[in-house]
Order: C-alpha cells, then sequence, then structure tokens
C-alpha cells in the first residue's frame, strides 16, 4: 500500500483528534480499587479433607483499562462541523451618563418646575429615572430629531412602567407625571 504524503486531513478532522487526544491526555488514570474485605467463614466441625477447598476464592481483579485513542476511518460523509467560534463582537452600549435634573431645566422648564413639586421629587425620581441617562440625547442637534433622541437613550415610558409603585397605573395616569406644554398630546 502507497502513502500519499502530500494528502492532508481535512481541518475538522485535526480538530477533533486534538481535542481527543487533549481529554485522553489531560485525565489522571484512575487510582486502582481496594480489594473488598474477605468474608467471614465459620469454622467447619471438622477439618476439611482438602484445606484449600475450604478457603473462599480471592475475588478477581479487574484489568486495568488501556488509554486507546480512537482513529476514525475515512468517510466520504460530510466533514464535521468545527468546535464553537467566539461569538461576533458586538457594539458595546455608549456609557450614558446620569446628567441630573438641573441639565434638563435648561430646556424643560415648565416640567422641571412642576416636577419639583412632585412625590417623584421627593423620593427621589428625577427625569433620568423615567427618561433614560441624558449624557447622549441632551444635545439640541439630537433632541430636535425625535428618533435620534430615542437612538441615544431617551425613553417615553408606558404605564406599565409607572405600575411598579402604583398598581393601578394606566395611560391617563401619565400626563400626572410632570406639567406639558400646552398643545402637547400629554398638556393637562
Amino acid at each position: 500500500m502507497r502513502i500519499n504524503r502530500s494528502a492532508r486531513l481535512p481541518t475538522s478532522l485535526l480538530l477533533a483528534l486534538s481535542a481527543l487526544l487533549a481529554t485522553a491526555c489531560s485525565e489522571p488514570p484512575a487510582p486502582p480499587r481496594p480489594a473488598p474485605p474477605p468474608i467471614p467463614v465459620a469454622a467447619p466441625a471438622s477439618p476439611p479433607a482438602d484445606p484449600a477447598a475450604a478457603l473462599p476464592a480471592p475475588p478477581p481483579t479487574p484489568a486495568p483499562a488501556a488509554a486507546t485513542v480512537p482513529v476514525a476511518a475515512p468517510s466520504k460523509a460530510p466533514p464535521a462541523k468545527p468546535a464553537a467560534r467566539p461569538a461576533a463582537k458586538v457594539a458595546a452600549e455608549p456609557v450614558r451618563e446620569k446628567l441630573g435634573a438641573g441639565q434638563c431645566r435648561t430646556c424643560h422648564r415648565l416640567q422641571y418646575d412642576s416636577w419639583v413639586k412632585s412625590g417623584h421629587a421627593r423620593k427621589a425620581l428625577d427625569c433620568e429615572g423615567c427618561h433614560g441617562n441624558g449624557s447622549e440625547y441632551a444635545k439640541m442637534s439630537v433632541m430636535k430629531d425625535l428618533a435620534a433622541a430615542k437612538r441615544a437613550g431617551l425613553i417615553f415610558q408606558t404605564a406599565a412602567f409607572c405600575e411598579k409603585c402604583h398598581p393601578t397605573a394606566d395611560d391617563s395616569f401619565l400626563p400626572k407625571a410632570h406639567a406639558h406644554p400646552p398643545g402637547s398630546k400629554h398638556a393637562r
């Protein structure tokens, strides 16, 4: 039989073999099991004719397991899938810093002034506690573009958010959180 030295094994087969070898080589052999204690035998009334027949047979000793590495036979089956690759790096969410309600007051004075008098302010639930940290959406150019502001982290809460503290909250509850400019859909 002639061996073709230029033939190469598929990468998936090489990976599988190397993983198998690493597993087989990394585990220490199991320690031998201790022999079970001898079974006590009652002494016979008279000595047996053959003394060896009275002794219990020794327990069988298990043969040590030989470390074998299975070798895959060549086949025409499709190659095995390679080992799982690390997940693709996902762009990290930008760190949105909290600016504080004073920063919101610059442009949203009506909302700020009504918030200051509210139970939310007394409980330390400020603008960013409901609308998300504003460092990414606070710029005027972003705030004027609602879609860009939402992409930058601006959140408009639903009644489900309010239900965390107010079990009976519904959509009529939202406009009561703070004052809204006249003409807005949430104006009181």
